[in-house]
């Protein structure tokens, strides 16, 4: 779902942020030349269910031929007719009006696009090249491999040889850091992985907001419990918080018997199943946690059983390296 404007004399296309401004300034989001344009001239926002024009300007903007003055609004509607100023340029009209949303637009100039929800996998599910997600903190990542990195307004990405820009539709305080900022599950998701007496099935459910969701038998949730486990040894030998779970990935693709390429993309997938089967309005913790060439299970809670032994149980209210001896091993 995007919003657009098109340009009435060049029949360019826009899609629109919240908010999205208009004007002669160098920031402004859509640039507009002429000598009755303002610096900042008129903004355009979505409030949560309807889009609004707001005219900040000198002279006005005139909308559908009615003149809206200076800290003026108006709603929008698909076809309004927007006019800025006295240029050609400077008259659109709405094409499109659905809630903001942030995107990749192809650099090819054929105008495609691929939307983008809180979790993704690019260019799809069967092949992925890389996955961007959407923190718990606003903050959109980008993920390839053992790389990870914020993903910016405007920042370039190469899907298959063709490059693609990344569309950021809303203004989010979270983006003004340049770090990741750290994400916390909190104590509504929990995770329970049930191992077969053989190893040769794992099935996992999650728990969120006291809801039971089951995600069923999947190949990477063999790679997901190995994690889980990894976490757990090291608590017991009171590793460091900061320090538990990592594994080299070289080693741990080793120990699955796949190359790093397919371990990448049983964690892509592990990222998807569990985004998509989350209720509407929460955010995908940070699972799985990345650093040069290592990864580990993010510090979420979670509880295994194997076969009828329950082997071992993590709190995601508490840090797992301070609670050792909170750590049911059932020595049977």
């Amino acid at each position: 779902m995007v919003a657009i404007f098109e340009c009435t004399f060049t029949h360019k296309k826009i899609y629109l942020r919240s908010p999205h401004i208009f004007g002669r300034s160098a920031n402004s989001d859509t640039h507009l030349e002429g000598k009755d344009i303002s610096q900042l001239h008129a903004s355009v926002k979505w409030n949560g269910v309807v889009w609004e024009i707001f005219d900040h300007s000198r002279n006005g903007t005139m909308i559908d031929g009615a003149l809206l003055l200076c800290e003026k609004k108006a709603l929008l509607n698909v076809g309004t007719s927007i006019c800025f100023g006295r240029s050609k340029q400077s008259n659109w009209t709405v094409e499109k009006l659905t809630p903001p949303c942030s995107m990749l637009l192809s650099l090819s100039g054929d105008e495609k696009y691929i939307e983008l929800q809180n979790f993704n996998l690019i260019p799809n599910e069967i092949a992925p090249e890389f996955s961007i997600y959407r923190s718990e903190t606003g903050q959109w990542v980008w993920e390839c491999n053992e790389e990870v990195r914020l993903l910016r307004d405007g920042d370039q990405v190469s899907i298959a040889g063709t490059q693609w820009k990344f569309f950021n539709a809303g203004e989010i305080e979270a983006t003004s850091s340049n770090t990741l900022a750290p994400t916390f599950t909190g104590p509504n998701i929990f995770l329970h992985f049930h191992d077969s007496w053989n190893g040769e099935r794992v099935s996992l459910k999650m728990t969120v907001m006291d809801q039971i969701i089951d995600l069923g038998e999947r190949v990477h949730h063999y790679c997901l419990i190995k994690l889980a486990r990894k976490r757990l040894e090291d608590a017991k030998l009171g590793v460091d918080s900061g320090s538990q779970g990592w594994m080299d990935l070289q080693l741990f693709a080793a120990m699955l018997g796949l190359d790093v390429s397919y371990v990448n993309t049983h964690i892509f997938r592990i990222r998807n199943q569990l985004a998509q089967a989350l209720p509407d309005g929460i955010t995908l913790p940070n699972i799985i946690e990345r650093r040069r060439d290592e990864v580990r299970l993010g510090s979420v809670g979670f509880e295994i059983i194997n076969g009828s032994v329950k082997e071992g149980i993590a709190s995601p209210t508490e840090n797992v390296s301070t609670r050792t001896q909170a750590i049911l091993a059932n020595e049977k």
